[in-house]
């Protein structure tokens, strides 16, 4: 249960992050880019993103690489890595183990 809290945290704080540099290229250029998770795992290390995509469609489906990891490595990395972390720390919030009446 911690273990799924600590995922959603490091997601948000890696979302966060990721807002950061867009807003540093704000400062930096005076103008707001939003970047795609692909571009900053590319700026981050790139020859892992290269490997990524001929062990998925040799080891995994070809498919999956085509048309779902693609696609979302497109999407903005602050969306991508926000929304699972914060229903990471949904799901495994505490509960109150009383029942109520």
């Amino acid at each position: 249960m911690i273990v799924g809290r600590l995922f959603g945290w490091l997601f948000v704080i890696l979302a966060l992050t990721a807002e950061g540099h867009d807003i540093w290229g704000l400062v930096d250029t005076g103008h707001y880019q939003v970047s795609a998770l692909g571009q900053l795992w590319a700026e981050v290390h790139r020859n892992s993103l290269l490997l990524l995509q001929p062990a998925i469609q040799r080891h995994v489906a070809v498919w999956l690489w085509d048309w779902v990891i693609f696609p979302i490595l497109q999407w903005p990395a602050t969306i991508v890595l926000l929304v699972p972390g914060v229903l990471l720390i949904w799901v495994f919030r505490p509960r109150d183990r009383r029942r109520r009446r």
